[in-house]
């Protein structure tokens, strides 16, 4: 799976970041890692989302994550400063997620 890219905003070609979104499972640790990336800044955050993270299979989860993530939009706040968690909203019609990803 390959890192979706962040929908640039038309008509201005200098860009303070560049966002890539990718995720993954984890069978042996049974989590959806989310790895997010700035390319403007060569700045990485990771999200694990684990078994005490969500209601139900760890895996289903990663599916719906997955979806939102390939057909939906993302929401970057930068950390103030460079220094700390990236916030990231997702959104695909009725169904989002919200989180903080730390560096790594």
């Amino acid at each position: 799976w390959k890192p979706k890219p962040a929908p640039s905003v038309s008509g201005n070609k200098r860009y303070a970041h560049k966002w890539q979104l990718g995720i993954s499972y984890d069978p042996k640790s049974d989590a959806v890692l989310i790895n997010v990336a700035d390319d403007a800044t060569l700045k990485k955050w990771r999200k694990t989302v684990g078994k005490n993270d969500v209601d139900g299979e760890v895996k289903k989860e990663y599916f719906r994550l997955g979806g939102i993530i390939s057909n939906g939009t993302a929401q970057y706040t930068y950390p103030e400063n460079g220094n700390g968690p990236v916030y990231v909203q997702l959104n695909r019609g009725q169904d989002s997620y919200n989180f903080y990803a730390n560096p790594v």
